[in-house]
């Protein structure tokens, strides 16, 4: 009598578990949000970022290891670019920016794309016929076009624009093709988060969270672990929103894990003072309150809401009753904190007791920049002056190809003043394309996490600069 073998089960799609790796390996088929190992996964990060303490050998042994994971996986290629902008955020007493971080930090993402590439021809990924991608790479051909018109720094602007193609080209082909292997690195992000919240302990713990210097001396504001208060617009606004996705969205246990780390993490943007860090995380949580209670589609996944509509609406609004009944049992303690806050503490009042919004201390640190922006856009109204560029002194004075820092204004003016008329209109139609893909496929956590980003970026334009700052986002 002949056997015949029985079949092998398949589990259903929306119960696969198909990677949770750590920094250097991969473990499947484990449940996610496993406390121990979050907990080794944060280690092996702090470990690896102390490296950088053994100066220019440490910092090249840092970027070696990098270099490996990038080869390894599409996983671990986007750990590595993950972590090296966490590590290039970092204030500069726990994690030192020698000379190797300058070639370094722009050649890692060429090496993740080639590993993405490799993946992506392997499993024969259809990602640049997209629409959003061929909105995208319009908009740098019309930017590189406006570049050589202006004629202003033209290679610093070309050589600025393609590290911009090649960075955000990569960083969207790795996501896409994480998407088509149904791996879910969401643990690993969990761990990365809480290592920042870690390094920002370890910055307090060692006296070093105001290392902010300004003109030559420094200030007392707070840094936490970062180079610069604005830092938490980027990183903490962006990981709040996500742990907030990570609650309403995921299947993970453990999920209570958020609470402590969510809260630190609003504890160190208040102490920051940086307005755009809540703006920002205000913009994704709006992206949650209308879509809250909604079915989303996650990289092949249903995920049904663990958070009714109805429940979401009655936390809300018990929040904003004890806010208010508070703010009246304290004679107003609550609003005049978030007025001083909006106005950085440039209160003014009739009395000690009037508070009200100044829109000219809100705009003040920013308004220089808009007006030089402006007065660019009406010299150069149809193609501009070049990507990322800027015609100022010292940037005429100082700008090479790897070191040419431009800053500006809140993103309208410089949109106008970098790409005219023609750049801005192929980026909005660039930004309508992106959403729309992420509200037709009912990518909620996208959304959410895609506002806090762009709202993050309206007064840093970090968007434009993934070779400081804005690559993590």
């Amino acid at each position: 009598m002949s056997t015949v073998p029985l079949p092998t089960p398949i589990t259903p799609l929306s119960r696969r578990v198909s990677a949770y790796p750590s920094i250097l390996s991969t473990t499947r088929g484990l449940p996610p949000l496993a406390i121990g190992r979050i907990l080794r996964e944060v280690a092996s990060m702090i470990a690896l970022l102390s490296r950088n303490q053994a100066g220019e050998w440490g910092s090249g042994a840092f970027f070696v290891a990098l270099a490996a994971m990038a080869l390894y996986s599409t996983e671990s290629a986007f750990k590595a670019l993950g972590l090296m902008w966490l590590g290039l955020m970092l204030n500069t007493s726990l994690v030192p920016k020698t000379l190797t971080w300058t070639p370094c930090r722009l050649a890692l993402p060429y090496l993740a794309m080639a590993r993405f590439m490799i993946d992506a021809l392997s499993i024969r990924q259809r990602f640049f016929t997209q629409p959003y991608y061929v909105a995208f790479v319009s908009y740098c051909v019309v930017m590189a076009i406006c570049s050589v018109i202006s004629g202003w720094f033209t290679t610093i602007a070309l050589f600025k624009l393609g590290n911009f193609w090649l960075t955000t080209t990569a960083i969207l082909l790795g996501g896409s093709i994480l998407v088509k292997k149904h791996v879910d690195p969401g643990e690993w992000a969990v761990s990365l988060s809480l290592t920042g919240i870690t390094a920002g302990c370890m910055a307090i713990a060692l006296g070093v969270q105001n290392n902010l210097f300004r003109h030559g001396r420094l200030t007392d504001q707070f840094t936490g672990a970062f180079l610069h208060p604005n830092c938490h617009a980027t990183y903490a606004s962006l990981f709040v929103t996500f742990l907030a996705a990570v609650f309403v969205y995921s299947r993970y246990r453990h999920r209570w894990l958020i609470f402590p780390m969510a809260i630190v993490r609003l504890v160190f943007m208040t102490w920051s003072k940086s307005r755009t860090s809540f703006t920002a995380t205000l913009a994704g949580m709006l992206i949650l309150i209308v879509f809250g209670g909604s079915t989303a589609r996650l990289a092949g996944w249903i995920r049904r809401s663990n958070v009714s509509r109805t429940t979401l609406y009655t936390v809300i609004g018990i929040l904003g009753l004890t806010g208010v009944i508070y703010d009246l049992a304290s004679g107003g303690a609550l609003s005049s904190g978030a007025v001083g806050f909006i106005n950085k503490g440039k209160v003014q009042s009739d009395d000690s007791s009037d508070m009200f919004l100044d829109s000219l201390a809100i705009v003040q640190s920013r308004r220089g920049l808009i007006d030089y922006s402006m007065k660019n856009f009406g010299e150069n109204p149809v193609f501009g002056i070049g990507f990322q560029v800027a015609k100022t002194e010292e940037f005429a004075r100082t700008a090479t190809l790897f070191t040419a820092p431009a800053e500006k204004g809140v993103m309208p003016t410089p949109l106008l003043e970098v790409g005219g008329v023609g750049g801005t209109t192929f980026f909005l139609i660039w930004i309508m394309a992106f959403l729309a893909t992420m509200l037709t496929r009912r990518n909620i956590p996208g959304l959410m996490v895609f506002a806090a980003f762009f709202m993050s970026s309206m007064t840093e334009v970090t968007l434009f600069s993934p070779g400081g700052v804005g690559g993590f986002g």
